[in-house]
């Protein structure tokens, strides 16, 4: 394993700063999962009452949906760097994985800059124009989708981090027969999405209020953060005084590899 990851994983716990992130990532995780129970139940009570039923569940046969674009927010993704700290067969699988899914790293990584760009033009617009919008919601995740890049959370068809899943993975499920899912099906399913996820948007961090909701490319954000610790973190506005004060901590500045 990279000395850099087992540096940033023995700091990512230990002194003031270290215990305050553990509980906000603690807590998180458990106010996803109510959030995702939550959502699961209102779609399962909308299918019930339009006589469909839901074919997505952990290990789908074709896992089609798992080549999307999936962005996750700052504290998902602290969240699930967390999970797999406590994981260690499921850490080993995702960096085995992610250098695979890196391959085409510099085709996924344009987009993930066009995307981040569009949302920072999108904010300086009371009524933002729709072609930047159909953009950002169509175009960037169709030709996403079509680098055929599986998500290095996927083993076997299984979601490695199925407990902490990204929310955007969450809120939309397949109500057509599991066959139109097949990369081979010449019809597209239709996808039913939630209207509205809680907390999404959320600016709530450990360290300090984010200055706008950060929302990087999920197996993107997760290895950097692995990878990079209070680094990476403090790239992101709001928070960028994050490593100056971590290693000013005497249990973290003295750890070493």
């Amino acid at each position: 394993m990279d000395r850099s990851i087992v540096l940033n994983r023995k700091m990512a716990y230990v002194g003031k700063l270290g215990k305050s992130r553990e509980l906000f990532r603690q807590n998180y995780i458990k106010k996803k999962r109510e959030c995702i129970e939550a959502i699961t139940q209102k779609f399962l009570k909308e299918i019930e009452n339009e006589g469909k039923t839901i074919p997505c569940k952990q290990g789908c046969v074709y896992s089609t949906c798992c080549n999307e674009y999936v962005d996750a927010n700052l504290q998902e993704c602290e969240a699930i760097v967390y999970y797999l700290y406590q994981n260690e067969n499921i850490l080993s699988a995702f960096l085995k994985n992610y250098e695979i899914w890196r391959q085409k790293e510099k085709e996924a990584l344009e987009i993930y800059k066009e995307r981040e760009t569009l949302r920072l033009e999108i904010r300086a617009f009371k009524k933002p124009p729709i072609p930047k919008m159909e953009r950002l919601k169509h175009g960037l995740p169709e030709q996403y989708f079509k680098l055929n890049l599986p998500c290095p959370f996927l083993d076997n068809n299984q979601c490695l981090i199925y407990e902490v899943r990204p929310l955007m993975c969450v809120a939309y499920y397949s109500v057509n027969p599991i066959e139109l899912c097949s990369p081979l099906s010449t019809k597209m399913p239709k996808v039913k999405r939630a209207d509205e996820i809680p907390f999404l948007n959320d600016r709530i961090f450990y360290y300090a209020k984010l200055d706008f909701p950060f929302f990087p490319l999920m197996p993107l954000g997760v290895y950097r953060i692995i990878s990079e610790g209070y680094s990476y973190l403090s790239t992101i506005r709001g928070i960028g005084n994050m490593k100056n004060d971590a290693m000013l901590e005497p249990e973290i500045a003295s750890i070493k590899i």
